[in-house]
This record gives structure tokens, C-alpha cells and sequence, in this order.
């Protein structure tokens, strides 16, 4: 009977927990996708040529780096050591039953319910968060925000571009 309460009480929940609830934390659910795959409880963070921009995150270097991903191409983009880099494997951010909103970070103070996307560095307690910016009226770039550095990092045109004004991706 052992077996039976260490499976209930135990085992069967941990399997069922594959992701975080984001009701409860800033942390966010993130599905493995490849080969411009999207979840259907995706969260669009954008458009860019008519087309919806998802966000996206790639691990690199043992840490998780946010970017984002157009379904045409097959691929997500991420900003990282100063090259865009491309990946047919990445996590879709994914989580339609809690409200998002984007706002404009004004200052180094990251808001409370900003959206973590990963550490700075593997090992560090200091996040990055979920950014944008609008570089035209019909383009958006997602990327990385490094609250140290007070910029947001973003792929464009293959490289990593850096920008003070942008959005931070929050929970409502």
C-alpha cells in the first residue's frame, strides 16, 4: 500500500507538472516546439509583415535566452553575444488563461510582475525579462531585457541590436 500513496501523493503529481503556474509567479509556462511549430495557446507578442511574431526562448550556453519566432521561417531568432542566431528548437512562451499587457519601461526599476525569461548568466539569480520595440509601423522585435544593463537586446538584420525605450511583458 506504500507504493500506492508514495505514486498518488508523489510521483503522478510531479509528472503532471510540467510547466509553472503563472497565476502564481512571474514565471511563465514554455512549450518545446521546433521547425516553426506553435502551440495553440501560444501568446502573440507581435506582427511583423502580416504575420503573427510569437515569443520564444532558446537555450544557449546552459542558460535560456528569449527571442521570437515568425512560423514562416521555420526558425526562432535570437539576439546573443552581439550575432542574431537562428534555431529550428526553442520553448514558445504559452499561456492565454492569464492576462498579459505590455507597457513602456521607463526606468531600471523592473516592474513586479514582469515576466522572467531566464537567468543572465547559468547560475545567477539576476533575470532577463521579455521585451520589444517598434521599429516601424508594421514591425516588432522581441528579445531580452537586461534590468543591470538597462537595455533591451533584439536579432535585426543578423545582428544583436541594443535599445533603451521599449515595452517589458506583464502579468495583469
Amino acid at each position: 500500500m506504500a507504493w500506492w500513496l508514495f505514486l498518488t501523493k508523489c510521483l503522478i503529481p510531479c509528472l503532471r507538472k510540467k510547466c509553472v503556474d503563472s497565476s502564481k509567479s512571474n514565471e511563465s509556462k514554455w512549450e518545446k516546439q521546433s521547425a516553426g511549430n506553435v502551440p495553440k495557446k501560444a501568446f502573440v507578442g507581435g506582427r511583423q509583415s502580416q504575420e503573427n511574431i510569437f515569443i520564444v526562448r532558446v537555450k544557449r550556453s546552459g542558460k535560456f535566452i528569449p527571442g521570437q519566432l515568425r512560423p514562416s521561417q521555420k526558425e526562432a531568432i535570437i539576439a546573443y553575444k552581439s550575432c542574431a542566431i537562428r534555431t529550428p528548437n526553442y520553448q514558445v512562451f504559452c499561456d492565454k488563461d492569464v492576462k498579459w499587457k505590455w507597457i513602456n519601461l521607463k526606468s531600471d526599476k523592473i516592474p513586479e510582475k514582469a515576466i522572467t525569461a531566464g537567468k543572465r548568466k547559468k547560475n545567477d539569480k539576476k533575470n532577463i525579462y521579455i521585451g520589444r520595440v517598434n521599429i516601424s509601423h508594421n514591425a516588432v522585435l522581441i528579445g531580452r531585457i537586461d534590468a543591470e544593463r538597462e537595455l533591451l537586446f533584439v536579432p535585426y538584420q543578423e545582428k544583436e541590436v541594443e535599445y533603451r525605450r521599449c515595452e517589458i511583458l506583464l502579468q495583469k
